[in-house]
């Protein structure tokens, strides 16, 4: 698959559905502005452009799904992330298809490894869109945004970023909703707590007490 630059046919592929994507935005938005259409019309045009998307997202899911498994190979991520893959992937984070968002989490996670494609992503203010997305009750969506933003962490900036954004609170509900996540939760709240502002803003929280009581009894 590789040998035959599979991944760059779909990576043009998913280029490809964004164009569309935003000429059927343009278009409806003409029509919106219409004063001949009627609002039978304009509801009908309406379902058809979500249709479509529905149909787009469960495309895109499975494009970004081989794309990731390709990536595996070094080579072959480097040259998806010179052919514009982050943009890409942050731009996904405006759908709001399960399974295209927990992909592209996924593959967010894999890329911010290096430190090049971590500074991209914090141009494209990756934080601002991620921070809607923590108060989810997925938790198969939850597990990969979390290992996200662990990776993002190690970066001063980026913390202070979840801060800002009003993060520790979410990430308590998170602890005591989901007991599959609290490992991971538990080693980003410790990442936020490394700073002024961070250690400053859990003493407004019931942090210390429910950390407290899962030590006693949750000890492992």
């Amino acid at each position: 698959i590789i040998q035959y630059q599979i991944h760059d046919m779909v990576s043009k592929t998913v280029s490809l559905e964004m164009k569309r994507h935003t000429l059927r935005l343009q278009a409806l938005s003409e029509k919106k502005n219409r004063e001949d259409i009627t609002p039978e019309e304009l509801e009908k045009e309406q379902r058809r452009f979500k249709i479509i998307q529905k149909k787009q997202d469960q495309l895109l899911s499975v494009c970004f799904r081989l794309l990731l498994n390709l990536a595996e190979n070094i080579a072959a991520e480097h040259r998806m992330v010179k052919n514009g893959i982050i943009k890409l992937l942050v731009l996904m984070l405006d759908r709001r298809n399960k399974d295209l968002l927990e992909v592209t989490m996924m593959f967010l996670k894999k890329l911010s490894i290096v430190a090049e494609n971590k500074d991209f992503m914090a141009e494209n203010k990756l934080i601002d869109k991620l921070v809607k997305f923590v108060t989810n009750n997925h938790e198969e969506l939850t597990a990969p945004l979390l290992r996200l933003l662990l990776n993002l962490s190690f970066d001063e900036k980026l913390r202070d970023e979840m801060i800002k954004n009003g993060m520790i609170p979410k990430l308590l509900d998170i602890l005591k909703k989901m007991p599959n996540c609290r490992h991971i939760t538990l080693r980003l709240m410790y990442h936020m707590s490394l700073d002024d502002r961070g250690r400053s803003m859990f003493g407004f929280t019931d942090a210390i007490p429910l950390i407290l009581r899962m030590i006693v009894h949750f000890p492992e």
